[in-house]
Parts: C-alpha cells; sequence; structure tokens
C-alpha cells in the first residue's frame, strides 16, 4: 500500500469514486481528497475540515488546464476511464494495491496523450 500512495505528492490533487475508498485514502495522505460528482460523508467532513470535496468534469478539466498533477484513485473497472478516455482525459496506470480492505490501481490523470497509456479495459 505505501508504494501504491508514495507516487502521490504533497501538492497533487487525488480523486476517488466512492466515500468509503475516499475516507481511507484521506487517512493515509494529507492531500485533499476529492469524491467524484458526488458529497462526501458528512461525518467524515465534520471530523476533518477542509479535508473532503467533490469535483466534477468541469472541475476536473479546469485543474488538468491549470497543470495540476491529478490522481485517480479506484477501480480499474470503472466506467468513469471510458468516459474520461472519450472526453480527451488520458490517463497512464500504476500497479494495483491492497488499500485496507479495497484492491486500487492509481491512474495519473493527464490532458496531453503522450506518456499516458490509453485504458484498455
Amino acid at each position: 500500500m505505501e508504494e501504491g500512495l508514495a507516487l502521490i505528492g504533497p501538492e497533487d490533487i487525488v480523486l476517488t469514486q466512492f466515500t468509503h475508498v475516499q475516507g481511507v485514502v484521506g487517512y493515509y495522505l494529507e492531500n485533499k481528497v476529492y469524491l467524484w460528482d458526488s458529497q462526501p460523508e458528512e461525518l467524515l467532513c465534520r471530523i476533518l475540515e477542509d479535508k473532503y470535496g467533490t469535483m466534477d468534469k468541469e472541475g476536473l478539466e479546469r485543474c488538468l488546464e491549470d497543470g495540476a498533477k491529478v490522481w485517480f484513485i479506484g477501480n480499474r473497472n470503472s466506467d468513469l476511464l471510458k468516459e474520461w478516455e472519450q472526453a480527451g482525459i488520458h490517463m497512464r496506470e500504476h500497479p494495483e494495491f491492497m488499500l485496507e480492505i479495497y484492491w486500487v490501481s492509481p491512474y495519473e490523470l493527464t490532458l496531453e496523450e503522450s506518456g499516458a497509456a490509453a485504458y484498455d479495459g
């Protein structure tokens, strides 16, 4: 698990698809952790203020256009990967790892096609 999360720098943006993964990732990282197009758990937000947020397609594109390094921590079978690829958001998949009880893969998201490996899910 440490190797997978070690890829993520302290200034990087972290995005997850499920609240339970968002909570676990937030426990291990200092970064703000965003939930894709949904509201984070209210209890988590009360316990750790300014730690959890939500992000939609426009927010993701804005972050990438501004040059931010964005990571998606999720399942390799996620429909989001196909959706993003069709929208021109490319990704580089890194080795899958066990995050507590969840198998997840870290994906580095980018608008640049070079250096990114197309998702072949």
